[in-house]
């Protein structure tokens, strides 16, 4: 049960990490226009 908590903590972090990176991605885009 714990194992499974962990988990998806590890992929929610893994995933809103993402998200950031490709927010701030976005944002140099725009800047370099």
């Amino acid at each position: 049960m714990a194992q499974r908590a962990l988990a998806d903590a590890m992929e929610l972090m893994a995933t809103d990490r993402v998200a950031q990176e490709a927010r701030r991605g976005g944002e140099d885009e725009l800047r370099l226009e």
